[in-house]
């Protein structure tokens, strides 16, 4: 019995999309580099490099051909796996909600019986979960707030630039948490480890603020009552979607379009790239199993009583062990891969180097997949697909 090759459709519909960004990758990648050495052969600084709006307009180009090429693949692949004339009846028909609920009546159409839930209730509810991500991603945008001030990107000199005179205040400006990035402070902006705590504190509370925010958006998705899965799914994806690329990116963008200071910019992309592959690998791979290996040792220690059938049984000790595994979701590896690429295409002239250190990354991310897959979760369930 191989555990892992329950997992194959699932890792190979990863594995194909990690392959062709880690492949497409090395165009920018090495054009990134050789920017990045020229610059430091040059003496020249990101804001005098005569390359960067070029390695810019290149990445641009490179990001439209990246995504055509993938949807080219992405049919190849489904008429390989017998899915590509996957209509929409078709998806109505095998991705029908169990947990649909609504009264019997006849189809005013086929004059058939079928369950019917009002469209006018839906929107409401559609309306109440908007207001809802509005107000969470409201809490979310004063926690970018505060990392802001913390991190020195909204000083003394920001309030100055507002308003000279003094008389109206900065309305993003803290005084006493920027004071936290002042020479001396907690988070003294020219100390290289002190000024690192804010962006990894960040990262936590964006992977916490993420994580419950999931489960809210599934919870929300429920309750909206959506009679297919394809649109159960749309709605819960439009949510994560929503909530976790504004927290990725919200910060950057206020660099780029009101400080418009793109060593700020450069300098928090940097950290934020960073510090969110190494976040990915330990998350994802080294806690997990940190956590099953203590969970194992403590089961271990206990004295159970076992059947001499069951005990005969490898079949049932296998389930059993898959039982107790988390459930994977392979949206979290599809949210990150969009991610990074916003980060090599978005912001491209102001980190050259990421889309090298992206290849690096995503070959290690794919071991791990590989692995995590293998050891750390509970066999999903096969679902037709065509996209």
């Amino acid at each position: 019995y191989c555990p892992f090759s329950a997992f194959l459709p699932c890792f190979h519909s990863i594995t194909y999309r990690r392959h062709h960004m880690t492949v497409w990758f090395m165009i920018p990648g090495i054009l990134g580099l050789f920017v990045y050495l020229l610059r430091n052969f040059r003496g020249e600084t990101i804001e005098d490099c005569d390359f960067t709006p070029l390695f810019g307009i290149v990445a641009f180009l490179w990001a439209i051909l990246c995504v055509r090429f993938w949807e080219r693949k992405e049919a190849r692949l489904s008429y390989q796996f017998g899915t590509f004339a996957f209509t929409t009846q078709d998806r109505v028909k095998f991705g029908q909600r169990p947990n649909f609920e609504g009264k019997m009546r006849l189809n005013p159409v086929t004059g058939m019986m079928e369950k019917y839930y009002p469209a006018y209730k839906r929107r409401i509810k559609v309306a109440v979960s908007a207001f809802v991500t509005i107000v969470l991603l409201a809490g979310a945008s004063v926690i970018m707030v505060i990392s802001l001030n913390v991190q020195g990107y909204i000083s003394q000199e920001d309030q100055e630039r507002w308003d000279p005179s003094g008389e109206d205040a900065h309305p993003l400006y803290f005084p006493w948490f920027a004071s936290l990035a002042d020479e001396g402070g907690i988070f003294d902006t020219n100390s290289y480890w002190k000024s690192m705590i804010p962006a990894l504190l960040r990262a936590v509370a964006v992977a916490t603020m993420n994580k419950q925010y999931s489960k809210i958006a599934e919870q929300l998705s429920e309750w909206e009552n959506h009679e297919t899965l394809v649109d159960h799914e749309n709605s819960l994806i439009l949510k994560r979607l929503l909530f976790e690329t504004f927290d990725a990116y919200i910060i950057l963008f206020y660099l780029a379009i009101y400080e418009r200071n793109i060593t700020m910019l450069r300098a928090e992309l940097v950290g934020a790239f960073n510090v969110d592959s190494l976040r990915r690998l330990f998350t994802e791979s080294i806690l997990p199993y940190i956590k099953r290996r203590f969970a194992n040792k403590k089961s271990s220690g206990k004295s159970k009583k076992k059947d001499d059938d069951l005990a005969d049984t490898s079949s049932d000790g296998v389930l059993t062990v898959e039982a107790g595994l988390d459930e994977y979701d392979q949206f979290d590896d599809y949210i990150e891969m969009l991610i990074q690429f916003g980060y090599v295409t978005l912001f491209a002239s102001a980190y050259p180097l990421a889309s090298f250190i992206a290849i690096f990354g995503n070959i290690c991310e794919s071991r791990s997949d590989a692995w995590k897959l293998g050891h750390l979760y509970r066999m999903p369930n096969p679902v037709r697909r065509s996209d």
